[in-house]
């Protein structure tokens, strides 16, 4: 129920803003039609009142000339003044031909303009006749009769285009109107876009928050499992201990232990894979499991030990925790003779030899645990020893894996060469050498530093302070 939630939250968003999109694409498309058909309606507007402008022209040029007719009617004119005349009509006459030819509004207009045409050209030839005449044989009145010819004609054709021009005014107000409203849409659902997501961006805040504090309160619990599980000053016959563990701001799995018994002690080390809470509950898994075996079988090999363990892990992680985490780890059981018997593949140990002041690695081998069900036979001892005064070094990869401002890794050769300047020092201070070394080389510390450092004191020896 608590992994639903928020993926329902998710798809709603999800959806909400595919709505939204497809809103604001509708709207667009919309308005891109709308303009297009206003485009239209403005131009055949701009059509119908020139053609009112130029059919007005026509009406007030022809009263002009039919005025000038009227004058030469009245006043003997000179043959200029009549040509003058007739020019005029001409004018008139051509800008009426232009009209004709011009598209018009509807079949009736187109019929008017033929009929304004034709009663212009009667006009004109008219006037043409009227102009070389004499004036006893001009009749005027027959020109008034043309020029109300005219009239009518052309009061036709204003009607037409003014009652046009009329509906497309009203058809591109109710259009500006309906774009508007349109924009008004489209700014609204961008309004309502950009809401939802200050609110979900607000929620998720929220939730990172509570998330965070979650992964902090859980940070705190692993690191309080890792540190608390650390054994207190130790005392070993024979042997200078001193260990320290560096954990990283995100808690890793790193895990030591040194647990006496007779004739010696167990030494245990190794890393949890992943960060977190879990990996210190596997760690702490892996602990108590090793403690309540060699509890019981103080003498038993390290091998037997860590398939035990492994069988307890793997149960408890893949099959109760549903997780698949596992752990490097190895296990060594050291005599107060100086054996050493080591099993489970962790990192490789390093060993400074007192007598030829030189290091030595000794490598790790076997399977880790975690990762199948059974291990027996996968799991392989080694077994070495020391002198007195010889050391044996034992770490986490957070040290070898430090890398610096170039992303190069510390390595085990920095390691060893770290061990050999140190490998005279007590316990402490080769501890101490080695992690210095690391923080000098890594720019930040991603993971958990683990250093564990043994000196044989040889047989018999007191147990030295051990931290």
């Amino acid at each position: 129920m608590g992994t639903m939630a928020p993926r329902s939250g998710r798809v709603l968003q999800l959806a909400a803003v595919a709505v939204g999109v497809a809103l604001l694409l509708g709207g667009w498309f919309v308005a891109a039609r709308l303009s297009s058909r206003l485009d239209v309606l403005s131009s055949g507007l701009a059509s119908k009142r020139q053609h009112i402008e130029t059919i007005t022209s026509i009406r007030r040029d022809a009263r002009k000339t039919y005025v000038a007719l009227l004058l030469h009617w009245l006043v003997e004119p000179t043959a200029a003044q009549s040509e003058e005349v007739r020019k005029k009509a001409a004018a008139v006459l051509a800008m009426a031909e232009r009209f004709a030819s011009s598209a018009g509004t509807s079949p009736q207009e187109e019929q008017q303009r033929d009929l304004l045409l034709g009663k212009l050209s009667v006009w004109q030839r008219d006037l043409d006749q009227a102009t070389r005449t004499s004036r006893a044989d001009a009749n005027p009145l027959h020109q008034q009769q043309n020029i109300d010819g005219i009239d009518r004609i052309a009061e036709d054709i204003l009607a037409m285009n003014s009652a046009a021009a009329a509906a497309d005014d009203k058809a591109l107000a109710a259009l500006r109107r309906t774009q508007n409203a349109v924009w008004i849409g489209i700014a609204a659902v961008v309004l309502l876009l950009a809401a939802g997501a200050w609110y979900w961006r607000v929620k998720t805040a929220a939730a990172e928050r509570v998330a965070t504090a979650r992964l902090e309160k859980e940070m705190e619990i692993a690191a309080t499992i890792q540190t608390s599980l650390l054994p207190p000053g130790i005392a070993i016959d024979g042997l200078d201990v001193s260990a320290a563990m560096l954990p990283a701001s995100e808690v890793g799995g790193d895990y030591y232990d040194v647990i006496p018994r007779p004739g010696g002690c167990w030494v245990a080390i190794g890393d949890v894979a992943g960060h977190g809470l879990t990996a210190g509950l596997v760690m702490m898994q892996v602990q108590s499991a090793v403690a309540t075996l060699l509890s019981k079988h103080p003498d038993a090999r390290p091998s037997e030990v860590l398939a035990q363990v492994n069988g307890v892990i793997y149960d408890n992680v893949r099959n109760r925790m549903k997780r698949d985490e596992h752990m490097t780890i190895s296990l060594l059981r050291y005599d107060d003779d100086g054996r050493v018997v080591v099993a489970g593949a962790h990192e490789d140990l390093v060993i400074f030899r007192a007598g030829s002041k030189t290091c030595e690695t000794v490598e790790t081998r076997g399977t880790w645990i975690g990762m199948m069900r059974s291990v027996e036979r996968h799991m392989v001892e080694t077994e070495f020893r020391l002198d007195p005064g010889d050391v044996l070094v034992l770490y986490t990869d957070g040290i070898t894996e430090a890398r610096n401002g170039k992303r190069e890794q510390f390595g085990l050769e920095r390691l060893t060469e770290s061990v050999a300047r140190s490998g005279d020092g007590d316990a402490r201070t080769i501890r101490d050498s080695l992690i210095d070394a690391a923080k000098a080389w890594m720019v930040e510390q991603d993971d958990d530093v683990t250093v564990m450092v043994l000196r044989y004191l040889g047989s018999g020896a007191s147990a030295a302070a051990a931290e």
